[in-house]
């Protein structure tokens, strides 16, 4: 009994190593790869092609919002705000947008309604990006007469 006992513990040790290893192997892979980059990023918020649709009791403005990384550094956006009549009312949502470095993020439909004929609209996102930096990104819009201006800061 001790000869097959002897004969067979290094082959079921060998086992149990192989059994750990395929078990711990599928899960290192499972950490979510996250970019690093030392440089801080230099990303920007354009807000454009304005289209007026008059919806209930309220103007709707549709636009593309274009998140554009300027230099090698991505970053991911965590947060988004909408303030109309002049700041009074504002809706915020938790997002997960990611803008790759030197790239463009687009989002085409996009669209804010306000119940005032004449307003200043805000747009805020906050990011994080590669390399550990917050970031927040502000855009102001005026609208009047069913026309809506993005004011560049």
């Amino acid at each position: 009994m001790n000869n097959l006992r002897r004969l067979f513990y290094p082959t079921l040790a060998c086992y149990r190593l192989l059994l750990i290893v395929a078990v711990l192997a599928p899960l290192s892979a499972c950490e979510e790869d996250t970019p690093t980059a030392t440089e801080k990023a230099l990303i920007r918020l354009e807000l454009t092609d304005f289209q007026y649709q008059q919806t209930d009791d309220r103007d709707r403005y549709y636009h593309r919002r274009r998140f554009t990384a300027l230099n090698g550094t991505g970053a991911r956006v965590t947060k988004g705000r909408v303030c109309v009549e002049n700041g009074a009312v504002c809706a915020e949502a938790v997002v997960d947008y990611r803008i790759e470095g030197d790239s463009v993020f687009e989002q085409p439909q996009s669209f804010f309604a306000t119940r005032a004929e004449t307003d200043r609209i805000t747009v805020e996102y906050w990011l994080i990006d590669d390399a550990g930096f917050e970031h927040h990104l502000t855009a102001e819009i005026q609208v009047a007469d069913q026309q809506a201006k993005w004011v560049e800061q």
